[in-house]
């Protein structure tokens, strides 16, 4: 945190922050989140909450060390600790999932056809990611393909397991925050501030909505 410019009672206060999200969060999912995960439809609404309770620490000692050392004023605040929880939410939802999945996942043997209908998924989603966030399509003609991948993220939830779901989800973040870093795609005339609140809930709907269907369907084959 020193290589932003803050002090570095500053620098040590995002830290702390940082560094208890991470201890707060962790101990609410071994708590709280059964092994395996994103069984049941119950189980993404305890998992976004946690991500949700876990984000406050970070944001709050940020924002409000910000604050206390004159780098933002009292009308700022807001704004700041809205963005850096926002941002710091996203992150776990669309992460933490691969990474539980990766850690549950019983790998067994797959049919070719099953690996070549992923792969054309995730080709397709890659291309169609990258179509509506890099230097491809009008800004215009970006936005109205803007929840296109969707179609496939759903299509990956109901035929495949948790891993491709979430990491179909982190392919098409990592395609949407690489354009819009650089100003292409569906928000490049959007200004920073806008174009990051915009994409942060963009990302978080693209990675709960799969995770959801994920989490029904996987509790319907149980039920069977």
């Amino acid at each position: 945190n020193l290589g932003t410019g803050v002090s570095l009672t500053t620098a040590v206060a995002f830290a702390t922050g940082n560094t208890a999200e991470g201890l707060l969060g962790a101990w609410l999912l071994r708590r709280y989140i059964r092994k395996p995960p994103f069984q049941h439809a119950a189980d993404v609404l305890l998992f976004v909450t946690i991500a949700c309770v876990s984000c406050l620490p970070a944001a709050s000692l940020g924002a409000g060390s910000m604050l206390l050392a004159g780098r933002i004023e009292m009308a700022e605040f807001r704004p700041n600790w809205w963005t850096w929880w926002l941002g710091d939410l996203a992150g776990k939802i669309i992460l933490v999932p691969l990474l539980l999945a990766l850690s549950a996942e019983r790998w067994g043997k797959a049919s070719v056809r099953r690996w070549a209908e992923l792969l054309i998924m995730f080709a397709l989603q890659m291309t169609l990611s990258f179509c509506i966030f890099g230097n491809i399509l009008s800004e215009r003609r970006a936005e109205n393909l803007l929840y296109l991948p969707m179609v496939l993220l759903i299509w990956v939830s109901l035929r495949f397991n948790l891993v491709a779901v979430t990491l179909s989800t982190t392919l098409f973040a990592t395609a949407a925050i690489w354009g819009t870093s650089l100003g292409l795609g569906a928000y490049s005339t959007e200004a920073s501030g806008r174009a990051l609140f915009y994409l942060q809930l963009l990302l978080l709907t693209y990675a709960i909505t799969p995770l959801e269907v994920t989490s029904i369907v996987a509790g319907r084959r149980s039920a069977q």
